[in-house]
């Protein structure tokens, strides 16, 4: 199904809809999907731990917008079309915990990702190091003093600059359960053989059918909630800016961390 069928109509209407288009179709069409030298996957497979750390916190942002949004009055005080809210704790349900993954408990999807990274044989210190640290300290300057590549600090400090607000946290949980399938797809047709990628073919294969049986299709409704898309849209298109740009350093054989 094309993907932009999800989008409602008066976000393909907006003026800034056939940009976000192009950039989803050129993410989808990246050389680094197809993972034909082992540094861009080791590459990839970092980064996809970067882009797990910063949808736990959007999605965890988003929904403490919402619920602040509906309870600033006595909790007592209930509001009968709560839809949005309900809606994101459907998808939470999904996407919080390796529950859906591995069925071995409940922890952040972070969890299973960094697993497998350490099962493919990558280093994850720094990643772990940015999560312990973050809580305390300034992202951009853990960022700096761990010596991430550029594309990963911007990416960082933008997806962090995105929970500050319901639409700009909102717009990156969206787009990503909408359109991330399709490249999850690539991905997953292109991974080598072995034993030592089973846990990330194992996290790419669940979301797959996650995002398009299920979470795709309530973002869809979710965006149906919004009265106008014009922040979200320009959200988007900065956030897979950024991303594309993870996607560029991918292809280069430095560690993008």
């Amino acid at each position: 199904m094309d993907w932009t069928s999800q989008f409602p109509k008066k976000f393909r209407e907006n003026k800034n809809f056939n940009d976000l288009k192009i950039l989803v179709d050129s993410i989808s069409n990246h050389e680094a999907m197809l993972i034909r030298q082992p540094y861009v996957l080791h590459n990839m497979i970092r980064v996809s731990l970067v882009f797990t750390v910063c949808f736990y916190g959007n999605l965890l942002a988003t929904l403490r917008h919402i619920i602040e949004a509906k309870y600033v009055r006595h909790p007592f005080s209930i509001d009968k079309d709560n839809k949005l809210l309900h809606l994101f704790l459907e998808l939470s349900s999904g996407e919080l915990a390796t529950n859906n993954i591995f069925k071995d408990g409940y922890s952040p999807h972070y969890v299973p990702m960094l697993n497998a990274a350490k099962q493919a044989g990558i280093n994850t210190t720094k990643i772990e190091n940015f999560v312990k640290l973050v809580e305390k300290q300034n992202v951009k300057t853990i960022c700096k003093n761990l010596k991430f590549s550029k594309p990963i600090t911007d990416y960082l400090v933008y997806s962090n600059k995105c929970t500050k607000s319901l639409d700009r946290s909102f717009a990156t949980i969206a787009l990503r359960e909408i359109t991330l399938s399709i490249n999850f797809n690539i991905i997953h047709k292109h991974l080598p053989k072995g034993s030592k990628y089973n846990g990330y073919r194992k996290f790419l294969s669940t979301h797959i059918n996650l995002d398009i049986g299920e979470h795709g299709k309530l973002m869809s409704e979710a965006l149906s909630e919004i009265k106008s898309g014009d922040e979200i849209l320009q959200t988007m298109i900065k956030f897979y800016t950024l991303r594309k740009l993870i996607y560029d350093a991918c292809l280069s054989k430095a560690p993008i961390f």
